[in-house]
């Protein structure tokens, strides 16, 4: 209609791209962020076209990066963001928003990042919070194909159901690695910083990065959508010879892990092309997208370093078990199973100087231990004890 006009009540805060494009920042960038920064920045660039891209391959994956503290993910984060023209922002803490905020802010764009920062779901110290105990990084798998991040009813007498598609990426920035299902895991693209590269020129560029503002640096969005049929094009070309190559390597046998670092192979070589990345800085990208797929693979047929360590002081124990001596940790009475009683288990690891991780911990990341196969939770008859027992069990 003539003279009419749409009204949002949808505000996106501090979000201001320049038109005009410089890139003067990625000589420091390469210098602070190194072969992992413009990892993070190919998946940023291709976040632009997260809807093109499931569209034609059924899937984007996510991006996880952890750090120390001083390890410059913050200022990763941040300047990512300035690039599309968002100042002054990183993301939102999923521990300390609700399902229904977290739908909803995940819901707000198409075509860019959610970031979700600093969640630390596997940190002990949350185990208090019960908005911290009701996330988990698995309600974001059918964010992966762009499935609806909360089915939710309309407010009438129909049975009609609002499940609006997930439209962007999904960032996970926070200081502990994410531990999981497999589902999860082999999601994520996992990057993780240290200190141990910096020295006085990476601090003084580190500067430099951050004293710039959204106008000198956010032409980059507009830019990068110009170049659209570029980038679209190399990825069609190259995506299935990369996943091709992701899957030859040593032990890679998962189909979505060669799905979703051959996209970053075939994102790195398009951001090559209209960025000024030297064929050498390319090819060392490509070998660390390579040894992070390996390592993938290798996260997907072990445990969290914390079960790691369990299972390291249940087998102590067992090890130390004598006929005589039939005190044991383990109440199955059937031979082909472990039942534990972490209320028995944690003391008796302390009364014996042995370490663990904060019992909130484990029982969090236990239900995924792949040395013994998760059965249940459930009360078995201990020969041992002689009476019922609350264990969880495990196959041997």
């Amino acid at each position: 209609m003539p003279h009419g006009y749409v009204k949002s009540t949808f505000e996106l805060s501090n979000f201001n791209p320049s038109i005009e494009y410089k890139n003067e920042w990625l000589e420091a960038f390469i210098i602070v962020f190194g072969d992992k920064g413009l990892v993070a920045l190919t998946y940023w660039m291709l976040s632009l076209f997260a809807e093109q891209i499931r569209a034609k391959y059924g899937m984007f994956p996510f991006l996880e990066a952890t750090g120390e503290a001083g390890a410059g993910k913050s200022l990763l984060i941040e300047f990512l963001w300035l690039l599309v023209g968002r100042s002054s922002y990183e993301g939102i803490n999923p521990t300390t928003s609700t399902r229904v905020g977290r739908a909803r802010t995940l819901a707000q764009v198409s075509n860019l990042p959610v970031v979700f920062i600093e969640g630390d779901i596997n940190d002990p110290s949350s185990g208090n919070n019960h908005k911290q105990k009701a996330f988990s990084p698995e309600e974001l798998k059918p964010l992966f194909n762009g499935r609806s991040p909360r089915t939710k009813a309309t407010k009438d007498h129909t049975n009609i159901t609002d499940d609006m598609p997930f439209k962007g990426s999904v960032v996970i920035s926070q200081n502990q690695k994410v531990s999981g299902s497999e589902a999860i895991l082999s999601r994520l693209i996992y990057l993780h910083f240290d200190r141990s590269q910096h020295n006085a020129q990476s601090r003084e560029a580190a500067s430099y990065l951050a004293r710039l503002s959204v106008e000198e640096v956010s032409g980059f969005l507009f830019y990068a959508l110009k170049n659209e049929q570029l980038i679209m094009d190399i990825v069609d070309r190259t995506f299935q010879s990369n996943r091709d190559h992701i899957m030859a390597l040593p032990d890679v046998k998962m189909e979505r892990i060669g799905s979703t670092h051959g996209l970053m192979l075939s994102g790195l070589q398009a951001l090559s092309e209209i960025l000024p990345i030297t064929d050498n800085t390319k090819q060392k990208v490509m070998n660390f997208i390579d040894q992070i797929a390996i390592e993938r693979e290798r996260d997907l047929i072990s445990d969290h370093p914390a079960l790691d360590q369990f299972w390291d002081v249940y087998e102590y124990f067992e090890s130390l078990v004598q006929p005589n001596q039939p005190y044991s940790l383990n109440h199955s009475p059937n031979d082909s199973e472990i039942a534990i009683s972490l209320g028995e288990f944690f003391p008796h690891a302390k009364l014996n100087h042995q370490a663990l991780e904060d019992i909130k911990l484990i029982k969090k990341i236990i239900k995924t231990s792949v040395r013994h196969q998760f059965i249940s939770v459930k009360t078995v008859r201990s020969p041992i004890a002689s009476k019922s027992m609350r264990c969880y069990v495990f196959k041997k």
